[in-house]
């Protein structure tokens, strides 16, 4: 049995939210110019497995470009691995499939079953003591001298004071609940610790690579980034509440109709970061647990 759902956004019977990950994944790829870091090779990738996959967006655009590569997919959500599968179905994407489970207990896969595992913005769920736990599940299920491969993000950085407050708070819940590595609430936290916990898993040869999308007015990704910081808003106006209780609902609602004021003007200036780093798994008598089938 798997555990409840530790996302902030209820993803059951949640049609905004499945939009927003496949708006979201494929605004990520087209600014991003690539589905996997120059210095990895796909045509060394024979099996792929994405972690916390959502509706499939990744996943499908790797099955897509690379059809002689499997693609697997797996997600808490039921919700989401049938829009995955569905996807996989309409695309005709044979070498993609899409399975059911969480990502903070033990992986139903054999040891040295991969030869990528990939997992992208996983903080959202993953609080900072389950993390070292997931990562050898990780190593465990990829081949020797296969490649863990984790993205992760920073709140964007405006000028805006509205759209940076929604921003502040969100980073100040996740902190207050522990589900950050923030020491002060004022951030998420997640990209300086990328390294160190894959060191920590034992990777080698690690490596990262930053990304900064430029979403001020009249840059290519403004739009993008505006209707995915109203739905992010929106559909995190629960968690706030849940947290903070109504007078901070009502605060984000401001927040909200101001910010999509100076999303509006010309003047709107903001960055975001996304870093992406990878390495390799050890040697497979470190990594063995036996369960292999």
């Amino acid at each position: 049995m798997h555990k409840a759902n530790t996302y902030f956004i209820t993803t059951e019977k949640n049609a905004p939210e499945v939009a927003r990950l496949l708006y979201q994944s494929q605004l990520i790829v087209k600014n991003m110019g690539e589905l996997f870091p120059e210095s990895i090779d796909p045509a060394q990738l024979h099996r792929i497995l994405d972690v916390a996959c959502g509706p499939g967006g990744w996943a499908l655009d790797v099955a897509g470009h690379y059809p002689d590569v499997e693609v697997i997919g797996f997600d808490i959500s039921p919700t989401m691995i049938d829009h995955a599968r569905l996807l996989a179905e309409v695309e005709g994407l044979a070498n993609a499939s899409f399975h059911i489970m969480d990502a903070t207990r033990p992986l139903d896969f054999p040891d040295h079953s991969f030869d990528l595992v990939n997992a992208n913005f996983i903080q959202s769920f993953m609080p900072p003591a389950a993390w070292p736990t997931a990562l050898q599940e990780f190593v465990r299920v990829t081949r020797p001298g296969g490649i863990i491969r984790l993205l992760e993000y920073e709140v964007a950085i405006t000028n805006s004071s509205p759209v940076d407050e929604t921003y502040r708070i969100f980073a100040e819940v996740t902190a207050q609940l522990g589900r950050s590595f923030s020491s002060n609430g004022q951030h998420i936290g997640i990209t300086p610790m990328l390294r160190r916990l894959l060191l920590e898993a034992q990777c080698q040869e690690i490596q990262h690579k930053p990304y900064a999308f430029d979403c001020s007015s009249g840059s290519e990704w403004h739009q993008g980034f505006s209707e995915d910081w109203i739905m992010l808003s929106r559909l995190t106006y629960p968690f706030i509440v849940n947290a903070r209780g109504e007078e901070a609902g009502d605060h984000i609602k401001a927040m909200l109709e101001e910010g999509l004021k100076d999303l509006q003007s010309e003047d709107f200036c903001g960055i975001l970061y996304l870093l992406s780093v990878w390495g390799r798994t050890p040697a497979a008598e470190k990594v063995s647990t036996g369960r292999d089938a």
